[in-house]
């Protein structure tokens, strides 16, 4: 979920079971009245969609996602099960206009699609003004052995709205063990959060091999710790 900049919108990603596409709801906070967007972005092969990201640029006229499809549909959030058996992924990021007050998620704009230069983009936020977006995009081989669903190495980059051009990679990483990525920015979007979760971390007991998540803030190109740092966050925001 995102809340609007100036905190009377509430935009939510929800879907009905792991077989079925998702929809985003705007919901107003004062009234509670919502509008929908659902629909338009089936994909022959595909049995559904996930959305991994929502964001606002600040004048509330345009709301982001990242939408991901999985072949077969065996999402886990950002990461698709069984990826690497050659069952496929597609990654796109879209805007919508929530003036336009429900419709289908296909109305809006294309920002960006999964390329060869961005392999694997596990979520993106749009920058306040609109003209940037930052991705968290994964790249290089598939993990082998277990998990095997993911490439092994994470980049946060920022990629030119308009042109798709990448200007600047924020932090690279090895993925380690984690599935699930949090990229969080704060009010001037100088300064992110983030998270990466431990595929097989519960959250309890010492740190250990099955246990290398990664949780901090992106400072000059290195990820300064922040506890907990386990790697087992259920979400982070500033």
């Amino acid at each position: 979920m995102a809340a609007s900049p100036d905190g009377s919108e509430l935009a939510v990603a929800t879907d009905d079971g792991p077989f079925s596409p998702a929809r985003i709801t705007v919901i107003d906070a004062a009234t509670g009245t919502s509008n929908v967007w659902q629909g338009g972005l089936a994909r022959g092969g595909f049995r559904g969609f996930d959305i991994s990201s929502l964001s606002w640029t600040s004048d509330q006229q345009e709301l982001v996602f990242t939408a991901q499809w999985c072949k077969p549909f065996e999402v886990n959030s950002q990461s698709c099960e069984d990826a690497a058996n050659g069952w496929g992924r597609v990654a796109e990021v879209r805007a919508l206009n929530p003036a336009a007050g429900g419709g289908r998620l296909d109305s809006g704009r294309l920002l960006l699609r999964q390329s060869a230069r961005y392999p694997y983009i596990a979520s993106a936020l749009i920058s306040s003004d609109g003209t940037t977006i930052t991705a968290l995009v994964l790249h290089g081989p598939v993990r082998v052995p277990s998990p095997g669903t993911v490439p092994d190495h994470l980049s946060v980059v920022q990629i030119s709205a308009a042109t798709g051009r990448q200007l600047r990679i924020l932090y690279q990483r090895p993925t380690g063990p984690t599935f699930v990525w949090y990229l969080s920015p704060d009010a001037s979007a100088r300064q992110w959060l983030l998270d990466g979760v431990d595929v097989y971390g519960d959250g309890d007991g010492p740190r250990s091999q099955a246990n290398l998540g990664f949780n901090g803030w992106i400072g000059n190109g290195r990820l300064h710790r922040l506890q907990p740092d386990t790697g087992y966050l259920a979400g982070e925001a500033w």
